[in-house]
């Protein structure tokens, strides 16, 4: 309904600004509703290949990027303008709206050559709890699916193998909701060889995907799933535990997280949304999240600050732990980013 409402006062905009007849209001009507029933239908489409889709799909995503932030500088416009109204100064709203089409042109087209570039991150923490330097790749919502761009993948894949970390964690959100043609993704990273091993957890379109057919990629990916579990890499003094997405209870939560606790190794803890539990902050070292994508557009962002304390970035929660949130390494939607760039996190933990 909001996707709805959104298009609506867009259109509105632009039979003001240039007083439309009835062929081009049709043809507008037509428009929109071709891509705001494209995105229903894309979400659901089962008996047709998503290579046939694929192109029409990234039409619908470019789109709905595109109606998003012109609606939201529109809007701005037009709350300006009664500021400008009520000291009796006249805007032109045609020109002044073509101004704002033109630029959001260029902001959608910027933020595909800002997803395109994903960036190595650099996080250093010390710890006297490791026995030597350690270097994590962390990686989260990659979202492969049906808007998944094929050179975005290979250049991820490039840039880890690369880096050549001593471990890989998924935050989840491998899969987006889509099941789709993503067998040569998964197959890459199938193919990234890391000495202490991969290691990922559930998101929430994870769930949206299925549950089992999730768990069933991500393992072909050569991902060990944690699923309310730990494993210790006793050669680099670490334990890592992960919490699906769909648990929400703070008692089962901080029960995991007591009973996988080792007060010897340091803790990390992998948990898709970047929410803290203050009873759990002494039972781990470095909290992994994903899921904000750090608004991914703006001024989206600006609405999941709402939400999340914890934006992007890293977070002291106090003096013994510490809590990282990933920008996000693809796309969810839209195939842009405005002013959030992708990111693989290198984490490198010194020995203090």
């Amino acid at each position: 309904m909001a996707y709805v409402l959104i298009n609506f006062y867009v259109y509105v905009c632009i039979n003001r600004a240039f007083s439309l007849n009835l062929f081009y209001r049709i043809i507008f009507i037509i428009i929109i509703c071709i891509m705001v029933f494209g995105v229903y239908f894309i979400n659901r489409h089962y008996l047709i290949s998503g290579n046939i889709i694929k192109p029409f799909a990234l039409i619908c995503y470019f789109y709905l990027g595109f109606i998003f932030i012109l609606f939201s500088f529109l809007v701005f416009y037009d709350l300006i303008s009664l500021v400008f109204n009520f000291f009796n100064l006249n805007l032109p709203y045609n020109k002044a709206f073509v101004s704002i089409l033109l630029f959001t042109i260029v902001i959608v087209v910027y933020g595909y050559f800002e997803a395109n570039n994903i960036v190595v991150k650099n996080v250093y923490i010390n710890s006297s709890k490791i026995n030597k330097e350690v270097k994590i790749a962390y990686i989260s919502d990659i979202h492969l699916g049906i808007t998944t761009l094929k050179g975005r993948v290979c250049k991820l894949i490039k840039q880890l193998k690369n880096i050549n970390p001593d471990v890989i964690i998924l935050g989840g959100d491998f899969v987006d909701g889509q099941h789709d043609s993503i067998d040569e993704y998964v197959n890459y990273f199938k193919h990234i060889n890391i000495k202490y091993g991969k290691y990922a957890v559930l998101g929430n379109h994870e769930y949206y995907a299925g549950r089992l057919y999730s768990e069933n990629i991500i393992k072909s990916a050569g991902f060990v799933l944690l699923n309310n579990e730990s494993i210790v890499l006793k050669d680099l003094n670490i334990c890592i535990t992960g919490i699906e997405d769909i648990v929400s209870d703070k008692t089962k939560e901080l029960n995991l997280l007591k009973s996988n606790y080792n007060n010897k190794c340091f803790n990390i803890y992998v948990k898709h949304r970047p929410i803290v539990n203050p009873k759990a902050i002494n039972y781990f070292d470095l909290q992994l999240s994903g899921h904000t994508h750090n608004g991914q557009i703006i001024p989206f962002g600006l609405l999941v600050k709402l939400f999340y304390k914890y934006m992007s970035g890293l977070y002291n929660l106090n003096n013994n732990a510490f809590i990282y949130v990933s920008n996000g390494t693809l796309t969810w939607g839209p195939p842009i980013r405005v002013l959030a760039k992708p990111e693989i996190s290198l984490i490198t933990i010194n020995k203090n």
